[in-house]
């Protein structure tokens, strides 16, 4: 599974506790995730809205 399929996963397991009227903390509990992370997928209308590009870390020199 890659990292997009399962975060649309974990949005729609997210929105539809919403929609059966499951609080914030209450969800992060039962999905075992983290309430931050229950906050992001929340308050976004699309699963969509979640993707980003990935970021690289700029390689330092070895002295």
């Amino acid at each position: 599974m890659t990292r997009e399929q399962s975060t649309i996963e974990r949005w729609h397991a997210i929105h539809d506790l919403l929609d059966h009227g499951v609080g914030l903390l209450d969800r992060a509990r039962r999905l075992g995730l983290g309430l931050n992370t229950v906050k992001r997928h929340a308050r976004v209308p699309e699963p969509d809205r979640l993707r980003r590009p990935p970021q690289y870390r700029a390689v330092w020199p070895i002295p």
